[in-house]
This record gives C-alpha cells, structure tokens and sequence, in this order.
C-alpha cells in the first residue's frame, strides 16, 4: 500500500504551501490492483511537536512547519508511513473541478437560493467557483455532509472524463 496525504490549504501561493488545511483525507493506494480507500482525519485532532509549544490542532500543522510536519504529524497520529502528500489551494481546486467540465449535485431549496439564485431544490451543474462555495457553506452539522457529497460528485465526474487513475505523488 501507498499512503498518501491529500490536503486542501488556504495558502494562496502552494509553491510555499503554509497555510491552514480545511480538509485532510488519508488516501490509501494498493501498489498492485489500483484499490483507493480513503479516509478523513478530524483536522482538531491534536499533536505535539518539540519544536512547538503545547498540543496543536492538525488544522495548524502546515502552518508552522508546512507539508513535512502534516506527513509527520499524522504518522504520528495514526500509526502510519505516509511519505507522500499532494496539496491543493482554492485556485487549484476551481481548475480542478472546471477542467472535469464541473460536478452536478442535488441541491436543497437554500443551497440553491445562496449557489444558483434559483430558490429551487434540484440538481444542477456546479463550476469550480460553486463547488468551492457549496462545502464552505456553514449550516449546523451539515458542513461534513457537504464534503461526502462533493467527494462523490467529483469520483463521479472524473470516473466520466476518461481518466482512468489520478495519482498526485
């Protein structure tokens, strides 16, 4: 098995790439079927570092020591070997999202109102630009929700470009 990072920041240049992670996924990749399994790591998860003064949330580990404290961090956390990570900022994940021709996904009657203004549930096809505004949504316990359909609906759409594998190593 390969194991690697996938984490979205907030960093706006991601050849630096320090800044708050809002989604971290442990992505497991078995080196000879091709089998994906991937998994969520609660960014409040807490780690110490002796470099740092006092447990930090794994939100803040690429902050202060960028994707070589993230890999540690949650090999530490989680008993593992990553040594791999791929990184994506809000641009990146737009294109991303854009160059897959978007994603569709049912909406709610507000989710719609606030992305589409068309106060209509439905389904409906996203650009990057929507996608990104559709899981910062913030509505009590929805937000986690929002990533599981998202992450479905962009499977979706690249098992229907005509990739057959993506593998950020």
């Amino acid at each position: 098995w390969l194991n690697l990072v996938l984490m979205s920041t907030d960093a706006p240049d991601t050849a630096r790439n320090f800044g708050r992670t809002d989604v971290l996924l442990l992505c497991s990749v078995h080196k000879i079927t091709g089998e994906v399994y991937l998994a969520a790591l609660p960014e409040t998860a807490r780690f110490s570092c002796p470099e740092l003064p006092g447990p930090l949330s794994l939100r803040y580990a690429n902050c202060f020591g960028g994707p070589a404290l993230v890999l540690r961090s949650v090999n530490g956390l989680m008993g593992l070997n990553a040594e791999k990570y791929c990184a994506v900022n809000e641009a990146a994940f737009c294109r991303a999202v854009d160059a897959l021709g978007g994603i569709r996904l049912a909406l709610d009657a507000e989710e719609a109102e606030r992305l589409m203004e068309r106060p209509a549930a439905g389904t409906y096809a996203l650009t990057g630009e929507q996608a990104l505004r559709y899981v910062r949504l913030r509505r009590a316990g929805a937000e986690a929700n929002r990533l599981r359909l998202l992450q479905a609906a962009l499977a979706q759409a690249l098992a229907g470009s005509g990739v057959d594998r993506l593998f950020c190593l």
